[in-house]
């Protein structure tokens, strides 16, 4: 989905007939949505690296303090996001085995029965799966259509691992804000404040209703932009992340998925220490000040697993 390219009222249309004709179903429906662009992006193009090991069902050997599996498109590949989380575990002593999945391009619904991503699934026990969105959690009207994705996914990742906790990204807000065409036809703009309050609300209803864990990184992105406008978060484009963007992505990806900080970490990347310092700093509190808000459980899936086995 394009902000500011959506055509809401065709979209919908779309899936009501379907509704009707009683043929919905998850398939159908991306197959219908194919050649519509996930939100920020202009490539077509899909990145599923190789991992160094395959995974055919054996339980977790403790040889890694987390195996994690970022999903997602442009807005988490650009600047090897994925990379810098695994950065940051290193840099605080952690044995972490880190791959991605990213479908540049697409929206999450558009890449759900990729054949790549299923066996991807299936190559590890993952401990944590993170899934990375696009802004359908600003419409409720269409909560439904992420919400039965949502539900396609998560049967899939825990098929594979009953223990792998699942942790959904809340995105970000253009940064100038969005113009959008609304059910009935009117065009409506949004600032980038009001934008991100509807994501915002749309997230944790979505999570709350799945028992999804959250990783807040579009609110972390609204208090730094609030707190420190001098730290550019986006590229030239005012969609895609900068550098620093990706950083401090990754910042709140780390401490929602090992439930600690990282504003001690030696980690900086490109970054002056000083930003970087602000970056883990604001990343850290967001998560660890409101555990409950985001559906973290202190007990993660790590945790469990050990259990079982």
């Amino acid at each position: 989905m394009m902000w500011g390219k959506l055509n809401r009222n065709i979209f919908y249309n779309q899936v009501n007939s379907m509704f009707s004709l009683f043929l919905f179903s998850l398939l159908l429906f991306l197959s219908c949505e194919k050649d519509e662009q996930g939100i920020f992006t202009q490539e077509t193009q899909k990145v599923v690296p190789d991992s160094d090991e395959t995974y055919a069902g054996d339980s977790h050997s403790g040889a890694y303090d987390a195996r994690i599996l970022f999903v997602g498109n442009s807005l988490s590949g650009y600047n090897n996001m994925p990379g810098m989380v695994e950065e940051i575990a290193v840099a605080v002593g952690k044995n972490v085995l880190v791959d991605q999945a990213m479908f540049y391009g697409q929206a999450l619904r558009q890449y759900v029965n990729d054949e790549s991503l299923i066996l991807k699934i299936k190559e590890q026990p993952w401990d944590f799966v993170v899934l990375q969105s696009d802004d359908i959690t600003a419409f409720p009207d269409m909560y439904h259509i992420e919400m039965a994705v949502l539900n396609t996914l998560k049967e899939r990742i825990l098929d594979n691992n009953p223990y792998t906790e699942i942790i959904y990204q809340m995105v970000w807000g253009l940064r100038d804000g969005v113009r959008i065409q609304e059910l009935n036809g009117q065009w409506v703009t949004y600032s980038y404040e009001e934008y991100m309050g509807k994501i915002y609300t749309g997230t944790l209803y979505l999570t709350n209703e799945l028992n999804l864990g959250i990783s807040p990184v579009g609110w972390t992105w609204k208090e730094i932009r609030h707190a420190h406008p001098e730290i550019e978060l986006f590229s030239s484009d005012k969609a895609h992340p900068s550098y620093n963007g990706s950083f401090l992505t990754a910042a709140v990806h780390y401490t929602a998925i090992f439930r600690e900080s990282c504003a001690n970490s030696n980690f900086s990347g490109n970054l002056p220490e000083e930003t970087a310092f602000i970056m883990r700093k604001a990343a850290s509190e967001m998560v660890l000040d409101s555990l409950d808000r985001w559906n973290l459980q202190i007990s993660t899936g790590i945790d469990e697993i050990y259990k079982g086995n």
